[in-house]
């Protein structure tokens, strides 16, 4: 959190709101909403779909008879060891820089892992051609209600509880909420006259 605030306070400063205008400068809150879609996906599977009428191999690895019903399961994409170093650890650093496993050399993963593109290693909206059509405005407006909600507040858990003892148990469904609801304390940072 901290270090997002800080981000937007050298990019946007503290006299003004942030706009949509100003989120391709923000990339560690880019991060952020990257590294929170991988973690707690906003529904687990994807939409069910069909293979098609002939033998369908996936991956090398299975074949799928005619018109078998396939369902992604992206939460456990989000957690599978072997894409995701440290996988149950929140680290939107590995959203900055990351060793490419195709080009064999570091490269700013804000461009190569993105919601937008089809890399297949992150897929909060789905992917391919068959992607939720939203995904660029579901994504703009968790970025700038983010930005807005780092930007303008300093947020503490109730009681000086310390944030590693936060319950963060899932209650799946058709969407995923938090088992326990999150209680927060927000503390205005701004000047007053932008909260209007």
């Amino acid at each position: 959190m901290k270090r997002a605030q800080t981000e937007l306070e050298i990019v946007i400063g503290m006299n003004r709101l942030v706009e949509e205008v100003d989120l391709h400068k923000l990339t560690y809150v880019q991060a952020v909403v990257k590294e929170i879609l991988r973690l707690h996906p906003p529904a687990p599977l994807l939409l069910p779909h069909s293979s098609v009428d002939e033998v369908c191999e996936v991956a090398g690895c299975y074949d799928l008879p005619p018109r078998t019903r396939v369902l992604v399961n992206i939460w456990a994409m989000g957690r599978d060891p072997s894409v995701w170093e440290k996988p149950l650890e929140f680290y939107p650093e590995r959203f900055l820089q990351r060793q490419h496993p195709i080009l064999d050399k570091t490269v700013d993963a804000t461009k190569t892992v993105d919601v937008k593109e089809n890399t297949f290693e992150h897929l909060p909206f789905g992917g391919g051609k068959r992607a939720c059509p939203g995904r660029s405005m579901g994504n703009l407006v968790v970025e700038i209600v983010l930005a807005r909600l780092l930007q303008g507040f300093n947020w503490e858990l109730p009681n000086q509880q310390d944030p590693k003892t936060l319950d963060m148990t899932e209650k799946f469904g058709a969407v995923i909420h938090k088992a326990q609801p999150l209680h927060v304390q927000p503390y205005p940072k701004l000047p007053a006259h932008l909260y209007k």
